[in-house]
């Protein structure tokens, strides 16, 4: 069983561990959900920085460091948690950004930190969605951020001594409405698939595979682990729209254009704050060609590592063709030949019979 802490401290709903939610009531008056960056937190709201920054000197032009320090000093400041003297007076800098939704409205209580520079402590984006902070310049840093009701972003920025620096603006998207209840080590294949895309591309939906007999297991960052028995799986595309290159969880590597990018998740994982789920089985993803590839060419893949900030290549994938449906199962053309690929083809590029007729049935 799941249990809301204290009244009034806890916000939204949580999930119970069997597939429901619990209500745990609103934030207090002046308080903003999440914002401590813990889910179902509530925390005060950011201060804005225009009601404690102090008057200018009309004679002296103050120097960085000491125009800024009102952001982390002082009885409200913007930035919390900041370690003494960790601003080095001729490296200050601030790095400057806005958070906004798909609508692009802003989205106040995000909160900002540093990815692995703790002493910088902690801000949040205010009603207007922009957040300042201060840091030291000089070096490549990683703008975290992170809200309870969004999928999480980064965004790396090279900022000078005595400069600001401005983050593009970022886009943060809720998790696919959808999910697909999953059970371990299930005695025939399984699918989830995410909600219906739709843009100017095309559209498109992302399709999991779970072959018979997968088990799964939830991985923390201590390295501990912990075997699900049912879990449920989302599907959420950030590449949807206009606002798609906003939306993606972290900047592209050199030389990959932008194309597709899914999260791909477990609420159980999620609400327990693993940090991957391992698969006995290697689990097929499927994607709709909605941008029109050759078929029989690769698919080059990545994955986002968020304690890393970069993207890791993985295996690539195919582009396949269904052709026709013989006996219950999918004939597919897999180089392009407009033939359908032999027994020993399928077989080299791990295709089952479970699998084409999954296929048939889905396309």
């Amino acid at each position: 069983p799941t249990t809301c802490a204290a009244a009034g401290k806890n916000c939204g709903t949580i999930n119970d561990g069997c597939g429901g939610t619990v209500d745990c009531g609103g934030c207090n008056s002046g308080e903003i959900c999440g914002w401590a960056g813990v889910p179902n937190v509530c925390a005060s709201s950011p201060t804005d920085p225009s009601t404690v920054a102090p008057a200018l000197d009309p004679i002296i032009a103050p120097t960085l460091d000491i125009s800024t320090a009102f952001l982390y000093s002082g009885p409200n400041p913007v930035q919390v948690g900041m370690v003494p003297n960790t601003i080095v007076a001729r490296r200050a800098a601030v790095v400057r950004g806005r958070v906004l939704d798909r609508q692009g409205n802003p989205i106040p209580g995000v909160t900002v930190t540093i990815l692995g520079k703790p002493h910088y402590g902690r801000t949040a984006t205010r009603a207007d969605g922009y957040y300042d902070m201060a840091v030291n310049g000089g070096g490549l840093l990683v703008v975290d951020l992170q809200h309870p009701s969004y999928l999480p972003s980064q965004r790396k920025i090279n900022v000078g001594w005595q400069e600001y620096g401005v983050v593009d603006d970022v886009v943060l998207i809720g998790r696919d409405p959808t999910s697909t209840a999953i059970s371990s080590l299930a005695p025939t294949m399984q699918v989830a698939r995410g909600s219906m895309s739709t843009d100017s591309d095309g559209t498109r939906r992302s399709t999991l595979l779970f072959p018979a007999g997968t088990g799964a297991t939830m991985v923390f960052a201590d390295g501990s682990s912990q075997a699900l028995t049912n879990f449920h799986v989302r599907s959420t595309e950030y590449t949807v729209g206009p606002e798609g290159r906003a939306a993606m969880p972290g900047d592209l590597p050199k030389g990959v254009a932008y194309t597709y990018a899914v999260e791909l998740d477990v609420d159980e994982a999620v609400a327990a704050g693993a940090s991957s789920v391992t698969f006995s089985s290697p689990v097929i993803h499927y994607v709709d060609n909605f941008i029109g590839f050759p078929v029989g060419g690769p698919v080059p893949s990545w994955s986002y590592d968020r304690q890393r900030a970069l993207w890791r290549p993985e295996p690539a994938g195919r582009v396949i063709e269904i052709l026709s449906i013989t006996g219950g199962m999918a004939d597919l053309d897999v180089d392009g030949s407009s033939n359908p690929a032999s027994a020993a083809t399928l077989a080299s590029l791990g295709v089952t019979d479970a699998e084409r007729t999954q296929l048939a049935q889905l396309y």
